[in-house]
């Protein structure tokens, strides 16, 4: 798309790190390098969320005309420190203990949840948790990781719960 001749903009998302969208470009300046203004004039990088450091250190330096939109502390605010960068008296609004979903045709096309399920999940780079789960615990840690492995699974293949055949892995990660 990005080297086609189709006039308009392409739009490239990136949830969480560009290293996947560098990796892309790269390709593109190593085997078109004739074609690199005019990708930078086509392609709209939307950063929802930087978690690497791919686009400092490769795309902004070698991509300096590319066009760049960022989302940075609204996600995270959202998704993960929201405790610490919402008034208390606000709080209430994010914090509520079920999920809602919006179904279509009898299938639910979107779950929602207003818990910090990203903030349960987040890991540090050597691996330890970055938040503490409140006021659960690591029971509350272990409902989020349970909901997160539902949803994908839900989303994968709706009718896991009737299929059993994942049953016995499971229970064996949990022995």
């Amino acid at each position: 798309m990005l080297l086609d001749d189709r006039p308009g903009p392409v739009y490239l998302q990136a949830w969480g790190g560009t290293n996947t969208i560098a990796k892309a470009l790269a390709r593109i300046q190593k085997q078109h390098p004739a074609e690199v203004d005019r990708v930078s004039q086509k392609a709209v990088l939307f950063i929802i969320l930087d978690q690497d450091n791919t686009f400092r250190t490769y795309v902004e330096p070698n991509w300096p005309k590319l066009q760049v939109l960022g989302s940075f502390r609204q996600f995270g605010v959202l998704a993960f420190g929201w405790r610490n960068q919402i008034p208390p008296a606000y709080r209430v609004f994010f914090e509520r203990p079920w999920l809602e979903g919006q179904a279509i045709s009898g299938r639910l096309a979107v779950v929602y949840s207003q818990n910090d399920l990203g903030g349960a999940w987040a890991r540090g780079p050597l691996g330890e948790w970055e938040y503490d789960c409140t006021p659960g615990g690591e029971a509350q840690r272990e409902a989020a990781m349970r909901l997160g492995v539902n949803v994908a699974m839900y989303a994968l293949c709706t009718d896991y719960k009737d299929d059993a055949v994942h049953l016995p892995f499971i229970l064996k990660r949990r022995s």
